[in-house]
């Protein structure tokens, strides 16, 4: 189900019933029951829906599943191993996109349920891991792999890299059994010289000491299907009690369903089981119930997603099954991957669990991993078990900082989103729109709300963005207008240092400046110094004593920069919060300009300082404003700002001359329709506003 094909006789069949019922109860009544509603990949619930409501996936403008696939899979081309062993490139689903949207429209029409979560008994599972030494035929093979993989890594040659996947397959059947890398079928196993393997051996010890229950042995090679039944029968078990399940011995569904049946028994019926063991492959993995009387499931070999395991010991530990306990028994070959890969892939969190209790938005396939990098592959092919132990934990370290890390961004990423869409809802003029628009930034606050604090701890701190225009750097949180922070000092961990920030640019900037400084500077979104900010660092009181350090400051900056330079823009106040701009500006008014007055000729031409006269505003230098009567600067702050925008009609300046102004001043420019005949309304016109 969820294959873009022709689709199965039970699938129509399905589909016509459905269509029967919903035809009778005028579009609803389908009820679907599944132990696994999908396994492979989120294509699977497209089908799924449908049966209940056909409109479902129409209604959102997906209209096929190449539609559907392209809104939330992601596909790439991948090396796979097939079943003869060699390496073809296809393509793989190997991530999900806008789960947000999907785990929505899945549990609007589904609910999930486990045996935990309604009180259901199942057998308790009793893991073992059987480990076993590899026989020296094992072991030559095994060391030869190595070798080959490792001249591989080292390799620049493209091709030699492309057999590795294929190596460590063929290594994996080595570790089962000296020969099955052979290319042995069913049809011609029996031709092998020696049965027998350690892993086998070992697994006939533990079915020889449990004789009067049921035991599943899954290994997806059916030469090793023969392998294993005489290695069993040679330890003393009847071939008459051992069952078969794969496509040579039971091709079709009713085959299946006889072994399963023969190998349950019917208990209300006191018909006894036939068989005492069955091996099976992945035939087995699900629609066949095996569970009435298992007491040993075993796992001679290891597949490569947690999912498939969970089915396999899913065939024994289920309701039905008579017994209170059930043994799972895994065999490992010393010295192998076996160990270290049944970690890695315990390690994976199914897909299944990423989109129905998540709240990621994105999230790649663990099924599809197999495009292992030089660490990985060096580490399943370790043969020193101290080391293999020490590089797994570097690994698995490293992968979660990964995992973290890209959370994070997408967290970031959400919020520049949201950021985005409560400044458009401020900007527009439609309020139906900009209720829209802020209802679409409320539902994505909550998605935020829902992340790992462990790997984004910012959701609490992020809800400033319904107010303030926010600069977000990657990963990281909110910063805006007028937030203080305290970091611990680089240098010396009991100091800290306190900072204030400014505007946000339309570029991506920030403006910042230390406690006790007067000027401010821009910091780009990429910024080094913001990976060290945490919420913790947010809304700190700074010393009681720093604006006197600032107008300390300020009286520097007046004799050693603008009492030479007359660079008004280049003290950054522009970008400074208007609070902090209106109450220093009353202060250092008087200081600044006198310097400013000081310049000169050739410096004093760049100054654009409008200014209130009694013929009206007037745009000057600092030496026609300083000292002179009658004349007042209008202040570099958002209401000098719209007195500067109201009496500019009037002015009888020029628009170029009023344009000039605005931007030496304040940072800003002027409306285009600012001196016609409407008046020029002004709206955020700050070229740093976001």
């Amino acid at each position: 189900m969820g294959n873009p094909g022709d689709g199965s006789k039970r699938a129509w069949q399905l589909d016509f019933r459905c269509a029967a019922v919903r035809k009778k109860t005028g579009g609803t009544g389908v009820v679907l029951l599944s132990a696994t509603p999908a396994k492979n990949s989120p294509l699977e619930f497209y089908n799924l829906i449908q049966y209940v409501d056909p409109d479902a996936w129409r209604r959102m403008g997906i209209r096929d599943p190449e539609q559907f696939i392209d809104r939330y899979l992601r596909i790439e081309i991948k090396p796979v191993v097939t079943p003869s062993m060699e390496v073809e490139e296809r393509g793989a689903v190997v991530g999900f996109q806008n789960l947000h949207e999907l785990r929505d429209t899945i549990l609007r029409y589904g609910e999930f349920k486990t045996a935990e979560d309604v009180g259901l008994k199942l057998p308790e599972p009793k893991v073992e891991m059987v480990e076993v030494d590899m026989d020296a035929a094992q072991d030559a093979k095994y060391d030869r792999y190595v070798r080959e993989i490792e001249a591989a890594l080292k390799s620049d040659d493209p091709g030699e890299k492309a057999k590795i996947l294929g190596l460590l397959a063929r290594m994996a059947l080595v570790a089962i059994h000296a020969e099955l890398d052979e290319g042995y079928s069913w049809k011609n196993a029996d031709q092998v010289k020696d049965a027998s393997s350690p892993k086998f051996e070992a697994l006939a010890e533990r079915v020889l000491a449990n004789r009067t229950c049921g035991h599943i042995v899954f290994v997806d090679n059916v030469a090793a299907h023969r392998w294993v039944k005489d290695t069993l029968v040679a330890g003393g078990i009847a071939a008459d009690r051992i069952g078969v399940l794969n496509a040579e011995v039971a091709p079709n569904a009713a085959d299946r369903q006889r072994i399963a049946k023969e190998f349950n028994g019917d208990p209300e019926t006191e018909t006894k089981p036939k068989f005492d063991v069955v091996i099976a492959n992945a035939i087995a993995y699900e629609g066949i119930d095996l569970q009435t009387r298992t007491c040993a499931i075993h796992h001679l070999d290891l597949p490569w997603e947690p999912a498939t395991l969970q089915q396999r010991n899913g065939r024994g530990v289920r309701q039905g099954n008579t017994l209170s306990a059930i043994a799972i028994y895994y065999y490992f070959a010393r010295r192998s991957q076996d160990g270290l890969r049944f970690n890695l892939i315990q390690g994976k969190r199914g897909w299944m669990t990423q989109l129905i209790k998540s709240q990621d938005r994105d999230t790649n396939n663990p099924g599809a991993q197999m495009d292992m990098g030089p660490e990985e592959i060096l580490l399943l092919i370790s043969r020193n078990p101290e080391q293999t132990r020490a590089r797994l934990e570097a690994v698995r370290a490293q992968r979660e900082a990964e995992a973290k890390k890209k959370i994070a961004a997408e967290a970031s990423k959400l919020l520049r989103a949201i950021n985005a869409r409560f400044r458009n809802a401020e900007r527009t003029k439609d309020g139906t729109e900009a209720a829209r628009l802020r209802g679409e930034a409320e539902e994505r606050l909550k998605h935020l709300s829902r992340v790992n604090t462990d790997a984004w701890p910012w959701a609490a701190a992020s809800v400033v963005v319904r107010e303030h225009s926010v600069l977000v750097p990657e990963g990281g949180g909110p910063l805006y207008e007028g937030l203080r922070v305290g970091v611990p000092s680089a240098w010396n961990a009991s100091k800290v240092e306190y900072i204030e920030f400014g505007k946000v640019t339309k570029d991506g900037q920030i403006a910042f400046r230390a406690a006790g400084e007067a000027a401010w500077r821009l910091l780009k979104s990429d910024s080094a110094q913001f990976a060290t900010l945490k919420p913790e660092h947010y809304g700190v009181s700074f010393p009681a004593d720093e604006e006197s350090f600032t107008l300390k400051a300020a009286a520097s900056v007046a004799n050693d920069r603008l009492r030479y330079s007359g660079d008004w823009p280049g003290l950054g106040w522009q970008h400074a919060p208007d609070a902090w701009v209106e109450r220093l500006w009353p202060q250092v008014a008087e200081s600044f300009l006198g310097a400013m007055a000081k310049v000169s000729y050739y410096n004093q031409q760049a100054q654009k300082i409008p200014a209130a006269a009694p013929a009206g505003m007037r745009v000057v230098n600092a030496g026609a404003a300083f000292g002179t009567a009658g004349v007042t600067v209008l202040p570099p702050t958002e209401a000098g700002w719209r007195a500067f925008l109201d009496a500019a009609p009037a002015s009888g300046l020029k628009f170029g001359e009023l344009a000039e102004a605005g931007r030496w001043w304040w940072g800003r420019s002027i409306p285009r329709n600012l001196l016609s005949a409407d008046g020029g309304e002004a709206e955020d016109l700050s070229e740093g506003a976001a």
